[in-house]
């Protein structure tokens, strides 16, 4: 009997795993217990209040949706910096995860020296989440040469050939601006690639090399093999690559309604930027969340 007691007792293997995965959380959540829940609801009551700052702290009014009102409103420029963030999002997004999944299958490729060459590709996620972008992005040329636009203190287009192209071509006004605008970004791109190279190169080399052997002997091409098996199988990894590229995206201090919101709240704008900042969010969520059920309907098709 009590070895029975013992043997139900004990997690099964997707109980140990669901344990190991809520423990390696655990820090995340504490510390957001800890440092950010308090200032994030104390953010959403500013969405609903009129802040006086004052020496030494601030007063709050009650002024209910009016900050929200005045948004909208009266701050036409919000509206106008989300709708350009969103456009922008929409075609940065599949731009980053095409080019990531290109360079991430280029790197699984066996080569001389593919270890300094990935080292290369996430170089740019250090530098970005360290003190040298500061120092970078307070230098006028190099941060030009960041956005690709200053080469030798001068300024290049690299669509100026590509524009002409396409116009001799007749197609619309909006596609080519749409393509000029990719071309002239391909820096940016490449060096927000960096988490999305390694997210799939390590979910390429979860592949089974057996399924490859397998439709080698079934006379497949590399074209077949590509979107019968690679892309199948790494369209969870996928999954998880095009939410971290949207949320990456939208909170780059670099798009417009990020730069408002820091503005208004280096102004001590409190309410308005808290009001921003909570809609933006919610936006966000919600954009996501249509993510998720897109890619939910997809999986289950593939399955």
């Amino acid at each position: 009997m009590r070895a029975l007691f013992k043997k139900k007792s004990k997690l099964s293997l997707a109980g140990r795993q669901a344990w190991t995965g809520r423990m390696f959380v655990m820090p995340f959540y504490i510390g957001f217990a800890a440092f950010f829940a308090i200032p994030l609801f104390q953010s959403l009551l500013f969405v609903f209040q009129s802040i006086t700052m004052r020496v030494g702290g601030y007063d709050t009014e009650w002024v209910g949706m009016a900050n929200l009102v005045h948004m909208f409103t009266v701050d036409l420029n919000f509206t106008t910096n989300l709708v350009t963030t969103t456009t922008q999002v929409l075609w940065q997004v599949p731009t980053v995860l095409f080019a990531s999944v290109f360079i991430a299958l280029l790197l699984n490729t066996k080569f001389r020296g593919r270890t300094f060459v990935r080292a290369v590709f996430f170089l740019p996620v250090i530098v970005v989440t360290g003190s040298i972008i500061n120092i970078m992005q307070a230098d006028a040329t190099a941060a030009g040469a960041l956005t690709g636009s200053v080469v030798a203190a001068g300024q290049i287009e690299y669509s100026t050939g590509l524009v002409e192209f396409l116009f001799s071509l007749g197609l619309p006004i909006r596609v080519t601006v749409m393509m000029a605008t990719v071309a002239d970004s391909v820096y940016n791109v490449l060096w927000m690639t960096g988490v999305q190279v390694i997210l799939l190169l390590a979910g390429l080399q979860s592949i089974s090399p057996a399924l490859y052997e397998a439709s080698a002997i079934e006379g497949a091409t590399a074209w077949e093999n590509f979107f019968k098996i690679t892309l199948p199988m790494l369209f969870p990894i996928m999954a998880v690559t095009v939410v971290y590229t949207i949320v990456d995206t939208f909170m780059d201090s670099n798009n417009s309604v990020m730069n408002q919101i820091l503005h208004a709240a280096s102004i001590l704008n409190v309410s308005h930027a808290a009001a921003m900042a909570w809609t933006f969010m919610l936006i966000i969520a919600a954009i996501l969340a249509a993510i998720f059920l897109l890619f939910a309907r997809i999986n289950r098709k593939l399955v």
